[in-house]
Protein backbone atom coordinates (compact mmCIF):
# COMPACT_ATOMS: atom_id res chain seq x y z
CA UNK A 1 0.00 0.00 0.00
CA UNK A 2 1.78 3.45 -0.79
CA UNK A 3 1.80 6.04 1.11
CA UNK A 4 -0.91 9.04 0.29
CA UNK A 5 0.85 12.50 -0.94
CA UNK A 6 -0.31 15.87 1.11
CA UNK A 7 -2.57 16.77 -2.02
CA UNK A 8 -3.89 13.30 -2.07
CA UNK A 9 -5.03 13.76 1.42
CA UNK A 10 -6.26 17.61 0.82
CA UNK A 11 -8.42 15.58 -2.10
CA UNK A 12 -10.14 12.93 0.88
CA UNK A 13 -10.80 15.87 2.98
CA UNK A 14 -12.79 17.71 -0.17
CA UNK A 15 -15.06 15.02 0.16
CA UNK A 16 -15.10 14.19 3.87
CA UNK A 17 -16.35 17.71 4.46
CA UNK A 18 -18.52 18.24 1.66
CA UNK A 19 -16.16 21.32 0.15
CA UNK A 20 -15.18 19.88 -3.32
CA UNK A 21 -14.31 23.53 -4.03
CA UNK A 22 -12.58 24.09 -1.27
CA UNK A 23 -14.65 27.69 -0.83
CA UNK A 24 -15.48 26.74 3.00
CA UNK A 25 -12.20 25.45 3.88
CA UNK A 26 -8.76 26.71 1.57
CA UNK A 27 -6.62 23.95 1.04
CA UNK A 28 -3.93 25.77 3.23
CA UNK A 29 -6.47 25.22 6.48
CA UNK A 30 -7.02 21.35 5.22
CA UNK A 31 -3.00 21.34 5.50
CA UNK A 32 -2.60 22.95 8.96
CA UNK A 33 -5.69 20.20 9.81
CA UNK A 34 -3.79 17.52 8.69
CA UNK A 35 -0.57 18.60 10.54
CA UNK A 36 -2.79 18.91 13.35
CA UNK A 37 -4.20 15.55 12.76
CA UNK A 38 -0.70 13.73 12.58
CA UNK A 39 0.99 15.42 15.81
CA UNK A 40 -2.03 14.92 17.32
CA UNK A 41 -2.25 10.69 16.56
CA UNK A 42 1.85 9.81 16.87
CA UNK A 43 1.09 11.31 20.98
CA UNK A 44 -1.79 8.51 21.18
CA UNK A 45 -0.45 5.76 19.29
CA UNK A 46 1.50 2.87 20.55
CA UNK A 47 4.94 3.70 19.63
CA UNK A 48 4.59 -0.43 17.31
CA UNK A 49 2.87 1.59 14.91
CA UNK A 50 5.09 4.34 14.44
CA UNK A 51 8.29 2.56 13.17
CA UNK A 52 8.22 4.73 9.98
CA UNK A 53 9.19 7.44 12.85
CA UNK A 54 12.53 5.42 14.24
CA UNK A 55 15.55 7.02 13.46
CA UNK A 56 19.31 7.47 14.96
CA UNK A 57 21.75 9.83 15.29
CA UNK A 58 25.69 9.95 16.76
CA UNK A 59 26.48 12.31 19.08
CA UNK A 60 30.18 12.87 19.88
CA UNK A 61 31.68 13.29 23.67
CA UNK A 62 31.58 17.02 24.94
CA UNK A 63 32.76 18.47 28.33
CA UNK A 64 29.27 19.27 29.19
CA UNK A 65 28.00 15.65 29.59
CA UNK A 66 24.89 16.63 27.95
CA UNK A 67 23.08 16.64 24.90
CA UNK A 68 20.04 18.79 24.14
CA UNK A 69 17.19 16.87 22.26
CA UNK A 70 17.39 20.11 19.86
CA UNK A 71 20.86 18.29 19.01
CA UNK A 72 19.68 15.15 18.32
CA UNK A 73 16.41 15.94 16.84
CA UNK A 74 15.10 18.97 15.05
CA UNK A 75 12.22 17.86 13.97
CA UNK A 76 11.23 17.40 17.51
CA UNK A 77 10.84 13.91 19.59
CA UNK A 78 7.74 12.21 20.16
CA UNK A 79 6.66 12.56 23.65
CA UNK A 80 10.22 13.71 24.39
CA UNK A 81 11.46 9.70 24.61
CA UNK A 82 14.65 8.49 24.15
CA UNK A 83 14.00 4.72 22.85
CA UNK A 84 17.49 3.76 24.00
CA UNK A 85 21.03 4.76 23.72
CA UNK A 86 24.47 3.13 23.21
CA UNK A 87 27.79 4.72 24.52
CA UNK A 88 30.84 3.97 22.22
CA UNK A 89 34.10 4.52 23.27
CA UNK A 90 37.06 5.36 21.48
CA UNK A 91 38.25 1.21 21.59
CA UNK A 92 34.79 0.91 20.07
CA UNK A 93 33.12 -1.23 23.20
CA UNK A 94 29.94 -0.37 23.01
CA UNK A 95 27.34 -0.47 26.54
CA UNK A 96 23.78 0.49 26.52
CA UNK A 97 22.61 3.54 28.56
CA UNK A 98 20.44 2.94 31.31
CA UNK A 99 18.05 5.82 31.70
CA UNK A 100 16.93 6.80 35.52
CA UNK A 101 14.21 9.27 36.61
CA UNK A 102 15.88 12.60 37.50
CA UNK A 103 14.62 12.06 41.19
CA UNK A 104 16.70 9.53 41.92
CA UNK A 105 20.23 11.11 40.73
CA UNK A 106 21.06 11.51 44.30
CA UNK A 107 21.20 7.50 45.20
CA UNK A 108 23.36 7.28 42.58
CA UNK A 109 26.01 9.30 43.91
CA UNK A 110 27.84 6.52 45.56
CA UNK A 111 30.65 4.38 44.43
CA UNK A 112 28.32 1.20 43.90
CA UNK A 113 25.58 3.01 41.85
CA UNK A 114 27.55 5.93 39.92
CA UNK A 115 27.22 5.66 36.08
CA UNK A 116 30.79 4.20 34.73
CA UNK A 117 32.12 3.52 31.14
CA UNK A 118 31.12 0.02 31.13
CA UNK A 119 28.13 0.66 33.11
CA UNK A 120 26.98 4.33 31.58
CA UNK A 121 23.62 5.94 33.03
CA UNK A 122 21.85 8.99 32.04
CA UNK A 123 18.91 11.69 33.26
CA UNK A 124 16.12 13.31 31.53
CA UNK A 125 15.65 16.71 32.30
CA UNK A 126 14.50 19.90 30.37
CA UNK A 127 14.77 18.08 27.10
CA UNK A 128 18.35 17.54 27.75
CA UNK A 129 19.89 14.27 28.31
CA UNK A 130 22.42 14.32 30.75
CA UNK A 131 25.24 11.73 31.39
CA UNK A 132 25.80 10.38 34.67
CA UNK A 133 29.71 10.60 34.96
CA UNK A 134 32.74 11.69 32.81
CA UNK A 135 33.26 8.83 30.88
CA UNK A 136 31.97 10.31 27.61
CA UNK A 137 34.52 13.56 26.72
CA UNK A 138 37.00 12.28 24.39
CA UNK A 139 36.37 12.71 20.80
CA UNK A 140 36.55 9.39 19.97
CA UNK A 141 33.66 8.43 21.88
CA UNK A 142 30.21 8.87 21.50
CA UNK A 143 26.52 7.85 22.02
CA UNK A 144 24.21 6.57 19.52
CA UNK A 145 20.56 7.92 20.65
CA UNK A 146 17.25 5.69 19.08
CA UNK A 147 14.55 7.85 18.71
CA UNK A 148 10.99 8.48 17.57
CA UNK A 149 10.87 12.03 15.66
CA UNK A 150 7.79 13.61 15.02
CA UNK A 151 6.49 13.45 10.88
CA UNK A 152 7.14 16.49 8.91
CA UNK A 153 4.05 18.33 7.75
CA UNK A 154 2.54 17.64 4.79
CA UNK A 155 2.08 20.14 1.68
CA UNK A 156 0.06 20.61 -1.75
CA UNK A 157 2.81 19.13 -3.66
CA UNK A 158 3.77 15.43 -3.86
CA UNK A 159 5.56 15.23 0.18
CA UNK A 160 3.93 11.92 1.34
CA UNK A 161 2.98 11.21 4.69
CA UNK A 162 5.60 9.66 7.18
CA UNK A 163 3.27 7.83 8.90
CA UNK A 164 2.47 3.60 8.00
CA UNK A 165 -0.59 3.74 5.24
CA UNK A 166 -2.77 1.95 7.85
CA UNK A 167 -3.23 4.49 10.03
CA UNK A 168 -3.30 7.45 7.44
CA UNK A 169 -6.97 6.91 7.49
CA UNK A 170 -7.21 8.02 11.39
CA UNK A 171 -5.53 10.92 10.40
CA UNK A 172 -8.21 11.79 8.03
CA UNK A 173 -10.90 11.13 10.23
CA UNK A 174 -8.98 13.61 12.80
CA UNK A 175 -8.06 16.45 10.65
CA UNK A 176 -11.58 15.90 9.31
CA UNK A 177 -13.10 16.30 13.20
CA UNK A 178 -11.55 19.64 13.44
CA UNK A 179 -12.61 21.10 9.96
CA UNK A 180 -16.51 20.13 11.55
CA UNK A 181 -15.79 21.69 14.72
CA UNK A 182 -14.11 25.22 12.85
CA UNK A 183 -17.54 24.87 10.91
CA UNK A 184 -19.89 24.54 14.25
CA UNK A 185 -21.04 21.37 13.30
CA UNK A 186 -20.02 19.69 16.48
CA UNK A 187 -21.94 16.20 15.53
CA UNK A 188 -20.40 15.58 12.80
CA UNK A 189 -17.01 16.72 14.36
CA UNK A 190 -18.07 14.53 17.23
CA UNK A 191 -18.51 11.69 14.95
CA UNK A 192 -15.64 11.83 13.12
CA UNK A 193 -13.47 11.96 16.23
CA UNK A 194 -15.32 9.00 17.99
CA UNK A 195 -14.17 6.66 14.65
CA UNK A 196 -10.62 8.12 15.06
CA UNK A 197 -10.73 7.50 18.92
CA UNK A 198 -11.70 3.47 18.57
CA UNK A 199 -8.96 2.86 16.17
CA UNK A 200 -6.46 3.98 18.09
CA UNK A 201 -7.23 2.32 21.20
CA UNK A 202 -8.56 -1.00 19.24
CA UNK A 203 -4.95 -0.37 17.96
CA UNK A 204 -3.21 0.21 21.45
CA UNK A 205 -5.05 -2.73 23.05
CA UNK A 206 -3.67 -4.81 20.45
CA UNK A 207 -0.02 -3.41 20.75
CA UNK A 208 -0.16 -4.89 24.40
CA UNK A 209 -1.68 -8.08 23.41
CA UNK A 210 0.93 -8.93 21.04
CA UNK A 211 4.04 -7.78 23.12
CA UNK A 212 6.77 -10.47 24.17
CA UNK A 213 6.08 -11.74 27.87
CA UNK A 214 8.09 -13.47 29.77
CA UNK A 215 11.89 -14.17 31.62
CA UNK A 216 14.15 -11.50 29.95
CA UNK A 217 11.47 -9.02 28.79
CA UNK A 218 10.53 -5.75 29.56
CA UNK A 219 6.72 -6.90 30.90
CA UNK A 220 7.83 -10.44 32.12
Amino acid sequence: MASLEGQEMVDILDLRVEDPQRSTFPTAVKLDALNMAQRKLVNMIDNAFLTELATTIRLIGNATYRHTFAAISAAGIIRNGIVAAVFWDQSRYNYFLTFTPYQDVKRFENAYLAGSQTNPTAYIYDEVVRLSGTWCVNAQDYVLYYFLHNPDDLDDTSTTCDLHPSIQGIVLDLAEAQLWRMDAKLGRAAAAEKAAMDMINWLNKRAIAERPKGVGTKYE
